[in-house]
């Protein structure tokens, strides 16, 4: 990992890094520590869930790039786009495939990508997956390397994630959290977010986004309002913040109603982790499977 220059009094941003050498292993939480210049008394320390798996495999796929980010909703169709490098030594070229999963299982009615023949030695592909029916949560993708003829497994990895497909006439979806999750953020520090909607409600609808902790609102929240959205299909925004007392915000929820306010036509949480505190920011780092040295 890398060391650290003295930061001076004030705000500023800084930037480190650190990978593995060897080993097969998963990173589920950075460490972040603030010291005094002389390292004798610890200022500020805080976790992050994070999900890196580090291999040490002949023939990887590595560096996962998934649009839009998870975590997210989608509509039935909808794609997930996915990029990745690979390295393969094998002569005749390799092929590499990304599969939804859910609760340990393939997720019920996925479409998904072929793929070609990837050249021996390293390089880059892309895929996609949808769900094309049904409530299904996918809480997994499955990546695969076989040969070329696809009679042996080279490689093999999961990465967790929340995809939330649904369909019907009201939904909320490809949500955008900015900064991304999972994130520090001071007290008063907005969470920008926005959103797709689609209803078919002729008075149109409110969209509104809450923060919760535990299954409840989180305390000492502030959060936008919403304007009337049209019947049809369009896009809005919104924000929440926590302006009282430290806490980790662990899900956003997402509710659409009737413009009379009487009809609940939509609503979902998405999973997210937000410590907010009287803290410098922390800047987002993605899901990624790696190799060593990366």
């Amino acid at each position: 990992a890398g060391g650290s220059p003295n930061y001076p009094v004030g705000s500023g941003s800084g930037s480190n890094s650190f990978t593995f050498a060897a080993g097969n292993l998963t990173v589920d939480e950075i460490r972040l520590q603030m010291f005094s210049a002389d390292q004798s008394d610890l200022l500020f320390e805080a976790y992050i869930p994070v999900h890196y798996e580090i291999t040490s495999a002949d023939d990887p796929v590595y560096d996962i790039e998934l649009d839009p980010l998870t975590p997210n909703v989608m509509r039935n169709g909808e794609q997930v786009n996915v990029k990745f490098k690979y390295i393969s030594d094998q002569p005749e070229g390799v092929r590499i495939f990304v599969r939804p999963y859910s609760g340990g299982e393939p997720s019920p009615d996925y479409g998904a990508h072929g793929s070609p023949v990837y050249p021996a030695g390293s390089g880059s592909g892309t895929g996609f997956f949808r769900i094309n029916s049904g409530d299904v949560l996918v809480d997994a993708i499955r990546v695969q390397m076989t040969n070329a003829n696809q009679t042996l497994l080279l490689f093999e990895g999961f990465l967790p994630v929340h995809y939330q497909y649904g369909g019907g006439p009201h939904r909320v979806f490809n949500l955008d959290l900015a900064p991304a999750t999972p994130n520090i953020l001071d007290l008063g520090e907005n969470v920008n977010l926005t959103f797709d909607y689609t209803t078919n409600l002729i008075g149109g609808v409110t969209i509104v986004a809450r923060p919760m902790k535990y299954g409840e609102l989180a305390p000492g929240f502030l959060a936008h309002g919403s304007p009337l959205y049209p019947v049809g299909s369009g896009s809005g925004s919104g924000f929440f913040t926590i302006n009282v007392d430290p806490l980790v915000v662990d899900g956003v929820r997402l509710q659409m109603v009737s413009a009379d306010g009487t009809l609940l036509l939509f609503e979902t949480v998405v999973p997210v982790h937000y410590q907010f505190g009287e803290i410098p920011a922390v800047i987002h780092m993605p899901i990624v499977l790696s190799a060593n040295g990366e």
